[in-house]
């Protein structure tokens, strides 16, 4: 594997994207307490780490992948966009029979279902293919305008 390299540009931007997700990391930390304090336990402890762990490292990935700041110069692994569309099939086909069963609930006694996790990996497999390919479309375009 190559080395990738960023110019100060990507650089100065993946700090500031970083130090935004620790920021909405730490929203959520305090929003968890206050909802576990005012209403009681509204999911498991694996799912509200998996929640509070995955929104800013959503948000990571697409912010970067948006500011382009995530690849070097024309490195858009078309591979990974597959295993990303294929994390997302596997996380929809996972969770689509338990949303319209009611023997297997998404929320039971008021609180999310472990299930859920495969529609939450789904969502951001999409938005992380869907942010690549639009980056690689936008670089594309603007590299035949260039030229």
């Amino acid at each position: 594997m190559k080395k990738a390299r960023y110019d100060e540009f990507q650089i100065s931007n993946r700090h500031r994207i970083g130090f935004q997700s620790f920021i909405l990391a730490m929203i959520l930390i305090g929003l968890n307490g206050y909802i576990k304090a005012g209403y009681g336990i509204w999911a498991s402890p694996l799912l509200e780490a998996f929640i509070m762990v995955w929104i800013p490292g959503l948000y990571f990935a697409v912010m970067s992948i948006s500011k382009n700041a995530y690849f070097s110069k024309n490195d858009y692994p078309i591979a990974l966009v597959f295993l990303l569309g294929l994390a997302a099939t596997m996380g929809v086909f996972s969770t689509v029979p338990f949303i319209f069963s009611e023997e297997y609930p998404l929320i039971e006694n008021g609180q999310l279902s472990d299930r859920i996790m495969g529609l939450l990996i789904a969502i951001i497999s999409v938005g992380m293919g869907v942010a690549m390919i639009v980056r690689r479309v936008l670089n594309r375009r603007v590299d035949g305008i260039g030229e």
